[in-house]
């Protein structure tokens, strides 16, 4: 089990069916909202698991369907070679 005082943020990219207004940001938690051809684009930072189902839950309450989810890795601080 992790300790989640060293739980570091990880980027997702979540595409979901139909056009969001930008301010339902705050409701995402923060996301960025781009639409793009018909689709809107939410992207951000989740600190765990937790808040990313939070996210998922989310989408599922407001009906939207989810097009894709994407998780972008960050690239490592300092050495890679350490663990």
């Amino acid at each position: 089990m992790s300790d989640r005082s060293d739980a570091k943020p990880t980027r997702y990219v979540i595409r979901v069916r139909g056009v969001l207004a930008p301010d339902w940001s705050t409701w995402f938690a923060g996301f960025a909202i781009e639409p793009v051809n018909g689709d809107t684009i939410l992207s951000g930072e989740v600190i765990d698991e937790s808040a990313f189902y939070g996210l998922i839950s989310r989408a599922r309450d407001l009906g939207l369907t989810i097009v894709s989810v994407e998780r972008q890795e960050r690239p490592s601080e300092g050495n890679s070679a350490a663990r």
